[in-house]
């Protein structure tokens, strides 16, 4: 019943028209600031894309001014890839193939993934010791 009397004599006050004034004052406020917000954060998002494509091109024009006398033959020479298959067959066991082994030179900022993945995928696997003969 108390909360009917409250109705009651707020209403009689003919604030309602001011008090929806008001409100919608408020709505028209909070919308903008969030909309403004969102506008910034797109416009650092393309500011950041434009920024990764400077560096990109100016560590291209690097590797081009270096010139092809630094560049590397993406051929793993016989010896290395015995050793790694040495290597593979003492930690893993005599059952094993190489299919594929792939040379990666150095390290870039846009294959953190790539790395991230690769030592995910790689811890993953449960190795077991072998036992000293």
């Amino acid at each position: 019943m108390a909360s009917a009397e409250f109705m009651l004599t707020y209403l009689e006050g003919n604030n309602t028209m001011e008090d929806l004034i008001y409100g919608f004052k408020i709505l028209v406020i909070g919308m903008s600031v969030v909309y403004i917000a969102l506008i910034a954060v797109a416009l650092m998002l393309v500011l950041f894309g434009y920024i990764d494509q400077w560096l990109n091109q100016r560590a291209a024009l690097k590797l081009a001014e270096i010139g092809p006398e630094s560049s590397h033959s993406d051929e793993i020479p016989p010896e290395i890839l015995a050793a790694i298959f040495a290597a593979v067959t003492v930690a893993i066991g005599p059952n094993v193939h190489l299919k594929r082994v792939q040379l990666h030179r150095g390290r870039q900022q846009s294959d953190a993934w790539q790395t991230q993945g690769r030592t995910s995928i790689m811890t993953s696997h449960a190795l077991q010791q072998k036992s000293p003969r």
